[in-house]
């Protein structure tokens, strides 16, 4: 009953949903696949330029949807609050506007990091509205929600007039070790920096919820993507909803030198972005495998404790990975055929 009234809730809040809800991030010229993003925690659709760049080249144009309340409001103006349901009806409203803008085009859906539960919210709800679903790294388990909790309290009160979020700031040193990326991202001035307690429940609430949503996914094609070194979410976190994933025609890619950020900032393998295309590719052509696939990213040599976790990780997946990429490739990933 209650995801019934749900259900309603999303679709009558569509309704008044401003039709600029999205951005193009990148067109195609030569057309054959419409993608839409949803973007991490406190980033905005920007993030997947890179990506959408890439991804251009292959025939798929990228369009981005922001989450309410991420972004720092214009002055004079009262600050959104992070409402991800809303943000759900968003995503669902930019899929049937592009499904009738670009009739007979395949429309597919990815999220990254808490992106990716927004995703799967909206898969959940409206597998039809989609030709397959994309998530990387999912936000479900975070590490050290104690110690993040603990600074957004002090944020809000002892610290509210520092410039930069203490929480916020942590998230993104654990998002990526590349000290010129953290900074760049730290600088960005329309980030929002604070979260009241309010806001932060919702997104605990919402995010714990990824189980018994992942399990509603049926009849679609789904990719998850995992980065083992991933200091944000856990793994196996990843790994346990891509095997509540209810859908047969699942594939899972566990990069084993990736960390958090993976589409976003352009932070992926050309491996990885090769399989993110194949798998496109094989969505658009009705190739999926209707049983579960798993594949492996990984150097040529694994550190002992790498491996133990890698199978940790795939076991619960609930999969074996069917192949194993054993090099990383050096060059412009642009330039892959």
């Amino acid at each position: 009953m209650k995801s019934i009234f749900l259900s309603l809730v999303l679709l009558l809040s569509s309704l008044i949903l401003p039709v600029n809800a999205h951005v193009q991030v990148a067109k195609s010229i030569k057309e054959k696949a419409i993608l839409i993003c949803v973007p991490g925690l406190t980033e905005n659709p920007s993030t997947f330029k890179k990506f959408a760049d890439d991804m251009a080249h292959y025939g798929v144009s990228t369009y981005g949807v922001d989450v309410q309340g991420y972004e720092i409001c214009e002055p004079g103006k009262k600050q959104e609050k992070v409402d991800f349901n809303k943000t759900v009806s968003r995503v669902m409203e930019t899929a049937r506007i592009l499904r009738k803008k670009h009739p007979g085009l395949p429309v597919f859906l990815l999220g990254e990091s808490t992106g990716g539960a927004i995703a799967l919210k909206a898969a959940a709800l409206s597998t039809d509205l989609f030709d397959g679903l994309i998530c990387t790294v999912p936000t479900w388990q975070v590490r050290s929600t104690i110690k993040i909790g603990s600074l957004e309290v002090l944020d809000l009160t002892v610290c509210r007039k520092r410039q930069r979020g203490m929480a916020v700031n942590l998230v993104i040193k654990r998002a990526t070790d590349k000290q010129d990326l953290r900074d760049a991202l730290m600088a960005v001035e329309s980030r929002r920096q604070r979260f009241s307690i309010v806001e932060t429940a919702k997104f605990v609430r919402f995010m714990n919820a990824g189980p018994k949503t992942a399990s509603q996914v049926r009849d679609l094609p789904v990719l998850f993507v995992d980065g083992l070194k991933d200091k944000v979410s856990k793994p196996t976190g990843c790994a346990f909803l891509f095997n509540k994933i209810a859908s047969q025609k699942k594939t899972y890619i566990l990069d084993a030198e990736a960390g958090h950020l993976i589409c976003e900032e352009g932070q992926y393998s050309r491996p990885l972005l090769l399989g993110i295309r194949n798998w496109i590719n094989k969505a658009i052509t009705k190739d999926i495998a209707t049983s579960p696939e798993a594949h492996l990213i990984s150097s040529d040599s694994v550190k002992l404790a790498d491996s133990i976790q890698i199978k940790k990780t795939f076991e619960c997946a609930g999969v074996s990975p069917n192949a194993i990429v054993a090099k990383r490739y050096a060059g412009q990933i642009s330039s892959a055929n």
